[in-house]
């Protein structure tokens, strides 16, 4: 949707749902002209709609300012004659890619929140966590709900669950103790629980498919410097080795990433793993605090697959589909 005459210029990007028109709720009808009168206008309570009687077509008015989404400025160029003039005479920049089709794991990556918590065990940290957490909301709740609390909390966090098989019942056990707290009615209660029994909302890394393979190919593609130890699959210590800086498009917000994990299979962003989450989870998926990422998010959204493009001064990241029966010059897998 461009922008009007005589305003900035810049384009809105908007969604409305195409719903079937009510006709038993057809009203406000009326002419556009009197010398016209096989032209009208008519609502339905949902929408608005003009008739063209010349060229038989139905139209629907659309409120642009009320569904606009997103907005992108334009930005004209001096001398447009000189552009297309010189277009063939420039350089233009040589971009590499890589894209790959997203894989959604339960437990980590996109979901990594949903993962064991990280609560340290050591010199019983757990059972002194769930003890001071009784003993803070004591007067806030009665003896039976607090022991109940407590069952439920030693049967989350002191057992471990490290092994794949045994992550449904923790997940169902986790559940269950947040749906327990909820209905007791202590927001600051489930502030403080959720804290504990899950991994930081919007912790987040982004998965290389085939990583150790995909750096021995593309050794620079994130950095010119090292990112393994000599003979290792192992990162090299010093983080800044590892470190590039990642564009977001088409927004084009920029963090600073770096390579992590072994065969540097991770992208994590530096500082506070919760930043590249943050613009991902809410900013992209449109995810609430908690709520995990599903096939049938991406399904909804037409967002099967990432791509990144090195640029001279940083990696771009993009969200895009990649038709399985026709994948894409750059694919990786």
């Amino acid at each position: 949707m461009p922008s009007s005459k005589n305003e900035t210029p810049e384009i809105s990007v908007g969604e409305i749902s195409y719903s079937s028109i009510n006709v038993d709720n057809i009203h406000g009808l009326k002419c556009t002209t009197v010398k016209k009168p096989q032209n009208f206008v008519f609502t339905d309570g949902i929408h608005e709609y003009k008739w063209s009687a010349t060229d038989s077509q139905l139209f629907m008015k659309f409120h642009n300012k009320d569904i606009s989404l997103e907005t992108w400025p334009v930005h004209y160029v001096d001398d447009a004659f000189a552009f297309f003039e010189n277009m063939g005479s420039e350089t233009v920049e040589k971009t590499i890619s890589h894209s790959w089709v997203l894989k959604v794991e339960p437990y980590s990556g996109f979901n990594a929140f949903m993962g064991q918590p990280k609560l340290a065990r050591k010199n019983n940290a757990r059972e002194r966590r769930i003890q001071r957490i009784k003993e803070k909301y004591a007067k806030a709740l009665s003896d039976e709900q607090l022991m109940e609390l407590g069952d439920k909390l030693n049967s989350l966090l002191l057992p471990n669950w490290s092994k794949d098989a045994d992550k449904p019942e923790m997940i169902a056990i986790r559940q269950n103790l947040i749906d327990y707290v909820k209905s007791l009615g202590n927001s600051d209660l489930l502030a403080e629980i959720q804290k504990v029994v899950y991994r930081p909302s919007d912790e987040l890394e982004l998965r290389i498919p085939n990583a150790w393979e995909f750096h021995q190919a593309y050794p620079d593609f994130f950095t010119d410097k090292p990112i393994f130890k000599n003979g290792t699959k192992k990162c090299v210590e010093s983080k800044e080795d590892r470190t590039f800086k990642l564009r977001f498009v088409p927004s084009g917000d920029e963090i600073e990433a770096y390579i992590n994990q072994s065969s540097g299979k991770a992208i994590e962003s530096t500082g506070k793993q919760t930043i590249l989450g943050q613009w991902i989870h809410r900013n992209i998926f449109q995810l609430k605090p908690y709520e995990q990422l599903t096939q049938s998010k991406l399904d909804e959204m037409g967002i099967n697959a990432i791509r990144l493009t090195k640029k001279q001064d940083a990696v771009e990241l993009s969200f895009t589909w990649i038709d399985p029966n026709n994948k894409p010059d750059d694919y990786w897998s």
